[in-house]
């Protein structure tokens, strides 16, 4: 029987009460980490009135937070697959508080650019390495929904946070103005304690709040399938070797690299077309709230059409958002933002759910753990081309030049990879070398 005439539809949002709490989890889980890395913009400016410190020279640390988060992502996705992405995630939020204590109450620049350094790389593998990996165990399905959803908390953190940080440093002070991220980190860690487990099963819920099973069917299924995950072919040495996984993670590294680029950067780029601060923010945060509605949208024709065609529509308005940011006359720069909104919307959700179709559900993460710190590596250097690009004539418009032409680079060395065919393949050819030996 199959699965549309058992009652599951994987295109429904319906998930459970169970389901939706989780979900609130895996929110705040994204939503916090991309906080900190927008209110550096404003943590800056008040860092140099208060004590002189060289804004430029604190901004580049965020950079360097990027290459450490790359060289950590490798050993943290390691430990998640050889012990438990769940406990790992409880001591990447425990870390994480206490550097935002010390961030906040430091009045050493050495010290806080320590701190910054290592709030972005434990922020970024707690959001972007091990979330995912839960996420995936939890709805292997409906994966393309829930990303869609849960994402849509980065590009809102994105337009809030500068906001959220100016009202947190009137209202307490320089030492306590990242008490709003230390609150939130505290309640995903509670979820994490109390709720969150690595396997749904252990949580008495079915994957994607699948009904047309009995919970004592998922457990048995799920035992069953842990058992063939200890023997999975898929060693970390065998999917570095496969040169599909290069070409997806560079490929979909310009997409962290575009959403990277065009956000961190936006208030910045506007004021230096002449805008007031005030009107740039209101545009960022414009921005932001379309990636809001784009990270849902892509989310539901991710799952509807699949990881690979939404992926290259993606690089297609992403493109197509630069363009008219640059060249199109008044209302249609709102269709740009827009297009821009869903490209940085619908980046975050893809990696994570073109890894579970590809790889299914119990593989998932010893692909996933090579190929984001891979993609990361691309988005890190965002920063970095924004800002060099805009030292030629023209300003940010050549940045945005750069990030069209590398969206495009990128669909069409994507396009190169026809589907997942590859994995069964490589697994054949795994099989013939195990024999052999």
């Amino acid at each position: 029987m199959s699965e549309k005439n058992k009652g599951f539809n994987p295109n429904s949002m319906n998930f459970g009460g169970k389901g939706w709490l989780f979900c609130l989890f895996a929110a705040i889980a994204f939503f916090v980490p991309t906080c900190l890395g927008s209110a550096w913009q404003m943590a800056v400016q008040y860092w140099e009135a208060a004590y002189g410190w060289d804004r430029t020279f604190i901004l580049t640390m965020s950079t360097i937070g990027g290459l450490l988060t790359v060289v950590t992502a490798f050993l943290v996705s390691a430990l998640a697959l050889k012990k438990s992405p769940r406990k790992i995630s409880i001591v990447l939020v425990i870390i994480y508080i206490a550097l935002l204590f010390i961030v906040g109450a430091s009045k050493s620049l050495p010290l806080t650019c320590l701190c910054i350094i290592l709030i972005a790389a434990v922020g970024s593998n707690w959001c972007y390495n091990v979330n995912p990996i839960i996420i995936a165990n939890w709805f292997p399905r409906k994966k393309g929904l829930v990303m869609g959803l849960v994402t849509m908390g980065i590009p809102l953190a994105a337009g809030l946070t500068t906001r959220i940080i100016a009202a947190a440093h009137e209202r307490f002070g320089m030492s306590l103005m990242f008490i709003p991220y230390i609150i939130m980190a505290a309640v995903a860690l509670l979820f994490l304690l109390f709720f969150v487990k690595d396997n749904p099963e252990e949580a008495n819920f079915n994957p994607d709040n699948d009904r047309s099973m009995t919970t004592e069917q998922a457990q048995e299924m799920n035992r069953i399938a842990l058992e063939a995950d200890k023997n999975s072919p898929w060693t970390r040495s065998r999917v570095l070797k496969t040169k599909e996984v290069w070409i997806i993670a560079l490929a979909m590294g310009v997409q962290l690299l575009y959403a990277g680029g065009v956000m961190s950067q936006m208030i910045l780029a506007f004021m230096g077309r002449g805008y007031e601060m005030s009107r740039a923010a209101n545009l960022m945060l414009t921005t932001a709230l379309f990636a809001v509605l784009g990270s849902w949208l892509m989310g539901y024709v991710d799952n509807f059409l699949g990881p690979r065609r939404a992926i290259q529509l993606t690089y297609l308005i992403g493109a197509a958002g630069c363009a008219l940011l640059i060249w199109a006359p008044g209302s249609l720069l709102y269709v740009g933002l827009f297009l821009i909104g869903s490209t940085v919307g619908g980046a975050a959700n893809f990696s994570a759910s073109l890894c579970a179709s590809y790889w299914g559900r119990y593989n998932f993460k010893r692909a996933y753990g090579v190929i984001q710190p891979i993609i990361q590596i691309v988005g890190a250097f965002a920063p970095a081309f924004m800002a060099q690009l805009a030292k030629f004539p023209g300003g940010y418009n050549v940045s945005y030049i750069g990030l069209i032409v590398m969206m495009i680079l990128g669909l069409i060395v994507f396009s190169t990879v026809k589907d997942g065919s590859f994995v069964q393949r490589r697994e054949a050819e795994f099989a013939e070398e195990d024999n052999k030996q």
